[in-house]
């Protein structure tokens, strides 16, 4: 057990990388937006006019999500907006018709966010969670990277490899060298 641990540090490490990869950009992106409406944008009322079901199929697994596209009004022009970021797996969550306050982007009426403080919470605990799995998965590589090739320079398996590797090739040469001069 303990001669796989490096490798599956290692494997953390690189599949927290990919993960970080993907989804810290977004979650950054998603708390900047929220922490600068919050600063800048208008307060208003949002009603849902459609919500979208979006259908995800896995490996081992199905589930679908529901998606609310809202129309707001702010300084007397309306738009409307398709809330991705807050979609829900609940089927309840939203319906047509539903009321909720929201921040929108003077500047870009299409940048919305809603402006409750469970909403803001939860961006920000997706921020965190994001960076909690980067610095987990450098810890990772951290140690699992100088583990295995701590392990592969004094491992004895592996130095019996290299030594009948190094003897083969040295075998080779020589036949080589041999049919080359005789």
């Amino acid at each position: 057990m303990w001669r796989f641990l490096p490798n599956l540090l290692l494997y953390f490490g690189v599949i927290g990388g990919l993960i970080t990869a993907f989804g810290l950009g977004p979650a950054v992106r998603a708390h900047d937006q929220n922490v600068e409406l919050h600063r800048i944008g208008k307060r208003t009322t949002a009603e849902v006019v459609s919500v979208r079901k979006e259908h995800h199929s896995g490996r081992y697994s199905t589930w679908d999500e529901w998606i609310p596209t809202t129309q707001q009004t702010v300084d007397g022009q309306t738009s409307s907006t398709e809330l991705g970021r807050y979609s829900s797996r609940d089927e309840d969550a939203f319906h047509r018709g539903q009321r909720f306050a929201v921040l929108v982007d003077p500047d870009d009426p299409d940048s919305v966010v809603l402006a409750s403080d469970a909403a803001r919470d939860r961006v920000a605990a997706q921020l965190h969670r994001s960076v909690g799995i980067a610095i987990g998965s450098v810890v990772f590589l951290g140690i699992g990277i100088p583990a295995v090739v701590h392990r592969r320079r004094h491992d004895p398996k592996l130095q019996r490899r290299r030594e009948k590797a190094a003897r083969q090739k040295a075998r080779a040469r020589s036949a080589r060298e041999k049919a080359r001069l005789g």
